[in-house]
C-alpha cells in the first residue's frame, strides 16, 4: 500500500547575535552513531561524516558574505511571543542532502545570511549568529572523524529513522480519542416473558 504523506513543516531559524552551542557524539563507532549540534532550541543530528563535512563547508564558505554583516542587530524581533512558547526543534539530517548558503537583502542597507536545508532555514543576521554556527559545524565535522564507522551501512539509515521517530513521539505524543456511542434502542421489543426473549436474553 503506497504511504500517502498529509503534512509537512517548514521552519525558520532566526539567530541574532552569539549563541549558546554545544557538540556532542552518539554511540561513537557503532552503527548508530550519530553527532549532535545544539544552537538555542535547535538540535541537528548529523549521521554520517559526509553530511557533517558538507554542513561545515558551506559555512566555511560564507566567510567572506560574513564581513558584510551587522556587528550587531536588534533582538527584539526574536523575542519570545506573548502567550506563545518557542518551540524546540529537532533536525536529522543524512547522505549528504542539499544544503544552499546565500546572501540575502532584507532592504538597501541590511543583510544577513541564510542556509537552506529541505524545509528547514536558518538566517544569520549578524556577525556573532554566524560565528557561532560557522564554529559549531566545525567542531561538529571535526569531531565526526572519531565518531562514525568507515561507510554507510543499511542498518544505521534504518536505526536512525527509529530514532527520529521515537523523539517525535516524545516531542509530540499522540492523542487518546475517545469514542462515545449514542444510546441505541433495540429494533424489536420483546416480551421478557416470550420464548424469543428467553432464548436471547435481555438486550443491552
Amino acid at each position: 500500500m503506497q504511504q500517502r504523506h498529509r503534512q509537512s513543516t517548514s521552519v525558520i531559524l532566526s539567530l541574532v547575535g552569539v549563541q549558546e552551542i554545544s557538540v556532542v557524539a552518539h554511540r561513537a563507532m557503532t552503527d548508530g552513531a550519530t553527532v549532535g549540534v545544539r544552537v538555542g532550541q535547535a538540535l541537528f543530528y548529523l549521521h554520517d561524516r559526509g553530511t557533517a563535512a558538507l554542513f561545515a563547508t558551506t559555512l566555511d564558505n560564507m566567510r567572506a558574505m560574513s564581513g558584510l554583516l551587522a556587528r550587531e542587530v536588534d533582538s527584539r524581533h526574536v523575542a519570545p511571543v506573548p502567550g506563545v512558547r518557542d518551540a524546540a526543534v529537532v533536525i536529522d539530517a543524512a547522505n549528504e542532502p542539499r544544503i544552499h548558503g546565500r546572501l540575502e537583502h532584507l532592504d538597501a542597507r541590511r543583510v544577513f545570511l541564510r542556509v537552506s536545508l529541505g524545509r528547514v532555514v536558518v538566517d544569520m543576521w549578524d556577525v556573532g549568529a554566524y560565528a557561532s554556527l560557522a564554529r559549531a559545524f566545525r567542531d561538529a565535522a571535526d569531531l565526526a572523524a572519531t565518531t562514525f564507522l568507515a561507510g554507510s551501512t543499511p542498518s544505521a539509515q534504518k536505526q536512525a529513522a527509529r530514532e527520529a521517530a521515537a523523539r517525535a513521539a516524545a516531542v509530540f505524543p499522540t492523542p487518546r480519542v475517545t469514542r462515545r456511542l449514542g444510546h441505541r434502542e433495540p429494533r424489536h421489543r420483546l416480551n421478557p416473558g416470550s420464548a424469543a426473549a428467553g432464548e436471547l436474553g435481555m438486550s443491552r
